[in-house]
């Protein structure tokens, strides 16, 4: 294999540049479709090889827990009995959960073969379905529903810290009559404490209803300046950022600074609704998305928007999860996908060179990335190098050097880079040393 690090940066960027002259994530990626299942509503993968999929099996026409622990080359069939699953969460290849149409939360050890009511709603008088269920780690999770029709209720919001032994209900006095409408498109929770809610409640308008935001848990909330008319879906990263959707002719919306502020960005597509969006686990400029059949990519987090891949109409898209910037796995109407592409394709361009030796330095991760105006940029080191760290936009142009062969000490290192000046868009950090040259990513948002 040639390596890498003999080519100036500039022609790594043209190269870059030329196979993802449509942003990365609309290119080189193999499609793999499993069609023995169908109607395929909700999906979550763990890791590479673990992924948990509920539908109904093509040929009994009867619901299934689908689990493939070696990445799709073989699939575990566990019948499902009860009312349907609108949301699943695993931690691992034995653990998941379930939130159900019927009011109840069903947690599983054994991978999906037999399952267990962690809480009844319906018998507590608190949901009389559960949409959304997110598990952060074995202990730790949220979950939320629809309260019964009728009844001047809160909007039902659980969080447990046992690993579903007890669940607790956190939203005492917030969205009385409210509703999850768009089941689980109308919340996320980002960490335990941080999620968002898009209000909706019959009879009321929403124009006069907004997007709220929780750093308990769930147990407080308050409104951003989103209104609730303006978007379906939010999906977000991190705390700070996330991007609210609708459909193909409506703007998409994005926050940097959790939902104090959005700036929206044109989209004109067509017609059909948003059922689903993702981030790439550690690459917040790269996004995912489900238009009704159509799978579309984003490389600037939002801002332009091209096609993947089209399915039949008959085939929309319900859940993604990305796995990272290889991996995706899709349920559709249709049956399973999995979408994987070579690490040596445009998002692997962006990583040119040879990485560094784990004993020698490392380049860390940008933070804040992204960042409005400037950005710390981490190394360390396990001996002394002489380095050097700079910047370019996407074109090759060098637009900041942060260290020029410069020698350092063991240990770590800080370095700041300034975007107060440049324009918004995606930066590549170059580290170079006597064992070669590393690049990462960052994106600046303005």
């Amino acid at each position: 294999m040639s390596r890498k690090t003999a080519f100036p940066v500039a022609a790594l960027i043209l190269g870059w540049l030329l196979v993802g002259a449509i942003p990365a994530l609309a290119q080189q990626w193999a499609v793999h479709t499993f069609r023995f299942a169908y109607n395929c509503a909700t999906l979550d993968a763990v890791g590479r090889d673990v992924v948990f999929v509920y539908g109904l099996e093509s040929g009994a026409r009867s619901a299934y827990v689908f689990r493939t622990t070696d990445g799709g080359e073989t699939w575990d069939r566990f019948p499902w009995h009860t009312w349907g699953i609108y949301d699943l969460s695993a931690v691992d290849s034995n653990r998941v959960w379930a939130a159900c149409a019927d009011g109840r939360i069903y947690h599983s050890e054994d991978g999906g073969r037999t399952w267990s009511v962690q809480y009844d709603g319906i018998a507590d008088s608190t949901a009389a379905e559960f949409d959304y269920i997110e598990m952060f780690d074995a202990e730790n999770g949220v979950a939320a529903g629809d309260p019964f029709p009728g009844k001047s209720d809160p909007l039902p919001f659980l969080r447990t810290r046992d690993g579903g032994q007890t669940w607790t209900r956190v939203n005492d006095t917030s969205f009385v009559g409210a509703d999850l409408n768009g089941l689980w498109a109308a919340v996320d929770f980002v960490d335990p404490l941080v999620g968002y809610y898009r209000e909706s409640r019959t009879g009321v308008p929403l124009r006069n209803l907004h997007l709220h935001r929780t750093t308990d848990g769930g147990a407080t909330w308050s409104p951003t300046p989103l209104r609730s008319d303006q978007f379906f879906l939010i999906r977000l990263y991190d705390e700070n950022l996330g991007l609210a959707v609708w459909k193909e002719n409506a703007p998409v919306y994005r926050t940097t600074d959790g939902g104090q502020t959005w700036a929206s960005y044109p989209l004109n597509l067509g017609e059909n609704w948003f059922n689903d969006l993702e981030f790439v686990p550690g690459d917040p400029s790269q996004v995912l998305a489900g238009v009704s059949h159509v799978l579309i990519s984003s490389a600037d987090t939002g801002r332009t928007w091209s096609r993947v891949l089209t399915l039949t109409p008959g085939e929309a898209i319900r859940d993604i999860d990305i796995v990272d910037s290889t991996l995706a796995w899709v349920a559709t109407e249709g049956g399973i996908l999995k979408l994987t592409r070579s690490s040596a394709g445009p998002t692997g361009a962006l990583d040119a060179g040879r990485p560094p030796a784990p004993d020698r330095y490392a380049l860390l991760s940008a933070s804040p990335n992204p960042f409005s105006a400037s950005t710390a940029i981490a190394l360390v080191l396990h001996r002394s190098e002489r380095v050097s760290l700079e910047v370019f936009d996407v074109l090759g142009r060098r637009v900041a050097t942060l260290a020029q062969s410069r020698r350092l000490p063991p240990g770590r290192h800080a370095f700041l880079f300034d975007g107060a000046d440049l324009p918004g868009g995606v930066y590549l950090i170059r580290l170079t040393t006597g064992a070669g040259s590393f690049v990462r990513r960052v994106v600046l948002l303005k």
